[in-house]
């Protein structure tokens, strides 16, 4: 990370920023967790955010891969996240020609990611919804979201200032508006693949719960609900009620859907290190019985709370991904 090439309206945010480590936490590729001045950051809570340098020095401090800044609408800050466009060895341009030559050379910081094959670019302007579909991501400060900070510098950035046409052309080529879609995800997921055990495995599936997940903060959730609650104007659910969808879902599937589901599960209740205990988790999840025949709570309802804190679903790229016409 070089910090001295990060442009000064990315350093002068206010206490916006996190530190972050490279953990496994059961997906295809490691998640960037994030930290600040008590543990493990809650990107919904400003109090466990940092200043720009509290987080370069705790950066510095022990086993931290990077620093990474909220993307907040009361900044007017829209951040774009592009996946697998960039070789790592010889840097050239993958995927995305003409959506990365839109902001090329204009009011837009562009750097590279912190694996050298994306890259992170910055801007003003105002988004009415954050975008996330094909490897692309669009952030408004819609929903809570950091991005990662390198200062690893692509050519043809510029300082950042108001992106609001290229912004709204990118969106445009992209064809965001016409491709995202409501749909019943959990029918996507359980329904479509019943019987299929490879789902388990599968980094599309997986992603797709895992990322559902993000939206969902086990710190805000009670021990049991009924359905759906807001909580300091969190939409949330009950903690054991996300072991109860997973188990459901899990059940229809079969195969190896199960271990999967509980690793998720496990991995997402670390996140409230206050009440997770690692000894009550298996005894929790054996509970919840065989073929969802005691649980409550689907699948559906969590990809709902998702959606109520501005989660969307891509089922076009689902569908092509597994070969289906898209419905």
């Amino acid at each position: 990370m070089n910090i001295t090439k990060i442009p000064n309206d990315l350093r002068n945010c206010g206490r916006s920023y996190v530190a972050w480590k490279a953990e496994d936490r059961g997906g295809a590729k490691p998640s960037k967790v994030p930290y600040g001045a008590y543990g493990i950051a809650r990107v919904n809570n400003p109090k466990h955010w940092l200043t720009f340098n509290e987080a370069v020095d705790l950066y510095k401090s022990g086993d931290y891969n990077g620093i990474g800044i909220m993307v907040l609408k009361e900044l007017e800050l829209i951040g774009l996240d592009f996946d697998q466009c960039i070789c790592p060895e010889t840097k050239e341009i993958t995927r995305l020609h003409s959506v990365i030559e839109q902001i090329q050379d204009s009011d837009f910081y562009i750097e590279y990611s912190p694996s050298g094959t994306g890259l992170r670019a910055f801007t003003y302007g105002r988004l009415a919804q954050d975008y996330n579909q094909d490897g692309v991501e669009i952030y408004g400060g819609n929903s809570p979201r950091y991005l990662t900070l390198t200062g690893d510098v692509f050519p043809g950035s510029s300082e950042i200032g108001p992106g609001q046409p290229q912004i709204d052309a990118v969106i445009d080529s992209l064809g965001f508006g016409k491709r995202l879609v409501e749909v019943r995800p959990s029918y996507i997921i359980a329904g479509s693949n019943r019987g299929n055990e490879n789902v388990a495995d599968d980094p599309v599936a997986l992603n797709v719960i895992q990322d559902a997940l993000q939206r969902i903060h086990p710190a805000y959730c009670p021990y049991q609900t009924h359905g759906i609650v807001e909580i300091e104007g969190h939409k949330t659910m009950g903690w054991l009620n996300v072991g109860m969808a997973l188990h459901a879902n899990a059940s229809l599937i079969g195969g190896k859907a199960m271990d999967t589901a509980y690793k998720l599960w496990d991995e997402w209740s670390k996140y409230d290190p206050n009440r997770y205990r690692p000894g009550s988790m298996a005894y929790k999840w054996k509970s919840f019985g065989k073929a969802g025949r005691t649980c409550f709570t689907g699948i559906g309802t969590l990809f709902k709370c998702a959606q109520l804190n501005g989660w969307t679903f891509n089922l076009g790229a689902y569908h092509r991904h597994y070969g289906r016409g898209a419905k």
